[in-house]
């Protein structure tokens, strides 16, 4: 095999298929990429037995063939050369890598050994939900923070509904719910859940759309040139619906700004917000305090606006959780709703809405 390509292209196709290179296995092919040249097409391939991508690369196919190279070996030598023309040359049992005067002899790893991709057949059969890619992007923002790590799906994986041109992300590890509100296209009414790790690189990628196509073995993501194959999960996702049917009893309008500032006016005092809750008493200003060790820390926003039955509710909440709520929402003013305090705190705009469960208030000492 022999291709020659920019550094740049060869830069962004890694960047595409890094997400899905293993990045620690007993299995060390699976912590490279494969790059394959047909007589009229080079793509590169990532597989980490769980999520796949193929990108088209933009090269001249001298010779057809295929090299596996281990990514982060790449990447290094990508960010140390020059911006010359590169060539990538199979020879014997080592790939040449040129760039001007620079020249590297790597050692090969049987092509042959790289696990088989995964396939989806008649695609084009299967419902899709097709969405603007920046608007994804914004989505996937919101929810992100929301969404837990480890492989448990019920929490960790980004769930979409669809139904005609409304599109729901949402996000939830148990203690807290972002919904993202945006528009789109389906071929029917969907609700499927997309593995992180997929989410967060086709957010990471530019493009003007992404389309979907919803499988069950295989959910299939596809962005011009790039394909992501995303295995389903067979643990349902959390039922967020649920928690979040309760009565509002009070709505207050507040600065997100304003807001903001406020609570991090308060954080040199909280030393552990997972322990240490802030303590926002809603009357006819909006007070935050927290207690701990480091002392104690009181100040107050202004409410725009008020409505409900205009009683006194003080509720804790854990800090990181409240301001990620905030950044989540595009407004300059935002909505808080609640019911009592113990019942979740709701944060919203007109295309957010994030609801943190409350935390047990400490006594001032």
């Amino acid at each position: 095999m022999k291709i020659e390509i920019t550094k740049e292209e060869l830069k962004r196709v890694v960047a595409v298929c890094a997400p899905m290179v293993a990045h620690t296995s007993s299995t060390p092919i699976v912590e490279c990429v494969l790059i394959s040249a047909s007589s009229d097409e080079a793509k590169m391939f990532a597989y980490d037995f769980t999520n796949s991508v193929s990108c088209n690369m933009d090269a001249r196919i001298i010779a057809p063939g295929e090299l596996v190279l281990p990514a982060k070996m790449l990447m290094d030598i990508l960010s140390n050369v020059g911006d010359d023309i590169i060539c990538l040359e199979v020879v014997g049992s080592n790939c040449m890598f040129r760039s001007g005067s620079c020249s590297y002899e790597l050692p090969l790893t049987d092509a042959s050994l790289f696990p088989e991709m995964p396939s989806v057949q008649d695609m084009n059969a299967l419902p899709w939900v097709e969405i603007d890619l920046p608007d994804f992007k914004s989505a996937y923002k919101k929810v992100a923070p929301c969404c837990a790590s480890g492989t448990n799906a019920a929490v960790s994986g980004v769930h979409i509904e669809t139904s005609g041109k409304d599109v729901q992300v949402v996000g939830c590890d148990g203690y807290r719910v972002s919904i993202a509100k945006l528009s789109g296209s389906c071929s029917e009414s969907l609700c499927f859940t997309l593995d992180k790790t997929v989410a967060r690189a086709i957010a990471s990628v530019i493009g003007n759309k992404v389309r979907i196509y919803v499988g069950k073995r295989y959910n299939v993501a596809c962005i011009d040139e790039i394909q992501y194959i995303a295995r389903t999960f067979s643990d349902a996702f959390i039922d967020y619906k649920r928690a979040m049917a309760y009565d509002i009893a009070e709505t207050v309008t507040v600065s997100k700004k304003n807001l903001e500032q406020a609570i991090k006016s308060a954080l040199p005092i909280v030393d552990n917000a997972a322990k240490t809750p802030l303590k926002l008493t809603f009357g006819d200003k909006l007070v935050v305090q927290s207690y701990s060790a480091r002392g104690h820390v009181k100040t107050s926003c202004d409410l725009d606006d008020r409505s409900g039955n205009n009683e006194p509710i003080e509720i804790g909440v854990n800090s990181r959780f409240l301001l990620d709520s905030i950044a989540a929402c595009d407004t300059d003013k935002l909505q808080i709703r609640l019911k009592n305090s113990i019942s979740p705190i709701r944060v919203q705009d007109e295309n957010t809405d994030v609801m943190v469960l409350p935390m047990r208030l400490r006594k001032a000492a």
